[in-house]
Order: C-alpha cells, then structure tokens, then sequence
C-alpha cells in the first residue's frame, strides 16, 4: 500500500462515513504487507460494507489475480456510496459488490464467488448479534487460506456481547482447523490456524510502530498482543514472555476439558508470566 495513501486514510483526510480506528488501518497494512513479502496471494472479502470506507481502504490491498469482495444488504443509498466512495479513494482493482443476507447463503455460493484462490483477508463487521456473527465465521472461515487472516470489528464492545462469545466458541472448534485470537487491535481482533499464530507474531512484533506499544495476555490457550496498549511492555519482555507461552503451552489440553486442579496450575504460571504487565502498571 503506498505510504501517502495509507497516511490520507490515517489521517482521515476523506469526507467518508463510517467507523475505523487508525490503529486497525494501521495494522491491517502491516498483515497485508506480510503477505506481500511472502508471496501469499488470495482475495479479500468484507461482510458489511456500510457506506465502503473499510472497503475502499482493502481496495489498495489487492494484486493481480485477486478479486474485493463485499457483501451486504445495501438499504437506502448504500450501494451508490460505497462506489462512490471507491471511485473517490479506492484503487482501480477487481471488485464485487454483492447485495444478500449472508445468512441466507449456502456454500454453493460462497464457493462460487471464490473460485478455488481461496480469501486471506475476511473482514466480518456485519450484523452484531452472537448467532449473525457465529454463522458468518463458520460460513466464510472454511474458505480462509491457511496463512489468512480472520479480522472481527467491535469485539468486547460492551454495547455488542454477543460478539466476543461468538469468537470465543468459534475458536474452540477444531475440525477441519482450528482458528485463534492472536492480535488485538483499537476494536478488532484478529484470528488466524492455530499454527501460524507464532509466524504471526513474530511479524507484527518486527514492525517498529508495532513493538514498542504493545503487550501479550493469554486467553484460554492463546496467546494475544494486545497492539496500542494503554500499558505497554517492552519488545525484550514481550519476546521472552511469548518464548515461554510456547514452552509452557507444549503440554496444555485444552481449555474446555479441565479440571479445576489444572486451571489452578494454570492459573499461577500465567499470572506469573505476565506479571511484569502489572508490575509497569503499578509503577506508572
């Protein structure tokens, strides 16, 4: 993504309505970058356009042989501002604009619209509710490249629960892949398999606007860098604390079968972890 076009979005420079943070602009061109300096291709979708300002932005993300995605309801005049507004501050790329209630899609015709590349951004900022948010991830995720991203908007937004459960479930299912919470940016989380969240991290921890500002939590058994913290830690104790997350979890069943003796033994070996979290709290 060219700088001065990532800059006039920070910035918000454009008369586009809409809700996006710097901060998950910011961190998406750092993904959208790591895949471009591995090769990894893939198209990118967004369920819930609105008036297409997180839209326009994915737009500059795309390569050749990639396609844009957006699905939505499109009431009122939606669906003339959201080309509106590509046209104003998009990149000239291949995109669809798909007028449906993706609950009432089948794999038919998700499977149509993807045709075999498969996606490695889904931006799912759709309906709010648990069920909406649940079916959306297990409709779209089975098309999710394995070194793609999952991105959620509003996530612990204390208006939008239902949100944060549906995450929560969805990331306890295994089969065919299991998915995880490996980032978490100004009101977005973001999801990638179980065993890329290392690679994960080690790229946006090498980003300088990244690992400085930043602090791992771990949740259930995943491990989650918490970008832009109010309480940041240092890239060094931030590195050391996610090398011994990997040690210590190498023998850790999973959260939803445990007895309380387990989360117990848990419970201190975590806390200690990351206790420098609260320590740098307490002394400012």
């Amino acid at each position: 993504m060219d700088v001065n076009v990532l800059n006039g979005f920070l910035k918000d420079e454009h008369d586009l309505e809409g809700w996006f943070f710097p901060q998950d602009m910011l961190s998406l061109a750092i993904f959208n970058e790591l895949h471009s300096k591995n090769n990894i291709k893939g198209h990118i979708v967004e369920i819930g356009v609105y008036k297409g300002k997180s839209f326009s932005f994915l737009s500059h993300f795309i390569k050749d042989t990639e396609n844009l995605y957006g699905y939505d309801t499109f009431p009122e005049d939606f669906y003339e501002s959201t080309n509106l507004a590509l046209e104003n501050y998009g990149a000239n790329v291949q995109y669809e604009l798909i007028k449906a209630d993706t609950s009432e899609l089948n794999n038919d015709d998700i499977k149509a619209k993807i045709d075999g590349k498969g996606i490695r951004i889904l931006h799912i900022d759709a309906g709010h509710e648990y069920h909406e948010v649940f079916h959306s991830l297990l409709s779209f995720s089975p098309y999710v490249i394995n070194n793609g991203i999952i991105v959620v908007d509003d996530y612990q937004d204390p208006e939008f629960p239902g949100i944060e459960a549906a995450v929560l479930d969805f990331c306890e299912i295994d089969r065919p892949r299991r998915f995880v919470p490996f980032f978490s940016g100004a009101n977005k989380i973001y999801l990638c398999v179980t065993h890329m969240a290392k690679l994960f991290h080690e790229g946006i921890l090498s980003n300088v606007n990244i690992k400085n500002c930043s602090r791992l939590t771990v949740v259930r058994d995943f491990a989650i860098i918490k970008g832009f913290s109010k309480v940041p830690t240092s890239f060094e104790t931030i590195n050391q604390q996610l090398n011994q997350f990997y040690e210590l979890g190498k023998n850790d069943s999973k959260y939803n079968n445990q007895r309380l003796s387990e989360l117990q033994n848990k419970a201190k070996k975590y806390s200690k972890m990351c206790s420098n979290n609260y320590e740098e709290m307490t002394l400012k």
